[in-house]
């Protein structure tokens, strides 16, 4: 009832577990709403997100991991949303409640999404990709969270490769951390095109003169050009018009074409502290490059970032700096 005066247009009813009182009846009607009856109000508002999904032929990144997965999905909504416009979850929302009711937002107007995944139980996320059915999936890194219901890192590293099984053999593209110690057992999981980034020199969106100014981390990224757009959308938005291929602009001081060693750089003043933020920041230029976003996009989608509230979040006081990280935590994450 407190719903339907709010404003939702429908309610999904157990009724195995909750009768519909003729009251609640009476007032959908008055107010032309819609009220369903089913046995498993989780699994209809999953179905019907599922559907939803169906109806748009947009690609989908989907982003895990065990730290790192709210900030990488902020920053990689913010270089998409240079070129495209983008759906993305609001806050945290990334169970199997939230993810589906950010699907059920998609529009005809969207051109790309990114999705945060959490689970804490196998198959969870298996469940979310077959909803969500992402083009790219990023792993973040494999920590110690949610041992209590997992049991070891190598637990935690199978729950999480149920996003890279999703993936499309033909079309999908798993992103990877190449400096994780579980990467050889997450490519061996990834079906298809495998892109890879942090500061292993054989990364393909690789780090580079990484230093901290302060409350900036400044860096180079270096990526790869042969994996450029390999899982670009169909269609681009209008920002998008005039730009070359790569979605290069005239006048990038900070930009270096793609040299004769197949890469392109750009130097990045990310608006963030860590080199774990860094890496955030690569995993997040991997998504955009491989849908197509071009060296200017990235830049700007990174350097317009803003911290998460209670994440990496520095709140001046006086003379003095808070840093908030506050929200969550795991011992990887703390470290």
């Amino acid at each position: 009832y407190e719903a339907l005066g709010r404003g939702a247009c429908g309610v999904l009813v157990n009724v195995l577990s909750h009768r519909i009182p003729k009251t609640v009846e009476e007032e959908a009607l008055l107010r032309d709403k819609i009220l369903i009856g089913v046995t498993d109000t989780l699994a209809a508002l999953q179905g019907l997100s599922r559907s939803h999904r169906r109806r748009w032929a947009l690609p989908i990144a989907a982003v895990t991991g065990s730290n790192g997965k709210t900030t990488t999905k902020e920053m990689a909504a913010g270089i998409l949303s240079e070129r495209y416009v983008t759906l993305k979850n609001e806050g945290n929302i990334n169970n199997q409640i939230g993810v589906p009711l950010t699907l059920l937002r998609l529009t005809s107007g969207h051109q790309a999404a990114v999705l945060e995944m959490g689970i804490s139980r196998p198959g969870e996320l298996r469940r979310l990709c077959e909803i969500a059915l992402p083009q790219v999936g990023l792993i973040t890194n494999i920590g110690p969270a949610h041992l209590e219901t997992l049991g070891s890192l190598d637990a935690v590293a199978a729950a999480k490769a149920e996003l890279l099984e999703a993936l499309s053999p033909s079309e999908g593209v798993a992103i990877l951390n190449r400096d994780d110690s579980f990467f050889p057992t997450l490519r061996s999981r990834a079906p298809g095109r495998v892109v890879t980034f942090g500061l292993n020199p054989e990364a393909d969106i690789l780090i580079e003169d990484l230093h901290e100014n302060g409350s900036q981390v400044v860096m180079n990224l270096n990526c790869r050009s042969s994996v450029y757009g390999i899982a670009r959308p169909r269609e681009k938005s209008r920002r998008a018009a005039g730009r070359g291929e790569a979605g290069l602009t005239s006048g990038q001081a900070a930009v270096e074409s793609p040299s004769r060693d197949d890469r392109a750089r750009v130097q990045i003043h990310l608006p963030a502290i860590g080199r774990h933020n860094a890496l955030n920041a690569a995993a997040a230029a991997a998504v955009g490059w491989v849908l197509g976003c071009g060296l200017e996009d990235v830049r700007r989608g990174l350097e317009s970032f803003r911290p998460v509230a209670m994440r990496s979040e520095l709140i001046p006081w006086g003379d003095r700096t808070i840093l908030n990280d506050a929200y969550n935590a795991n011992p990887a994450s703390v470290l």
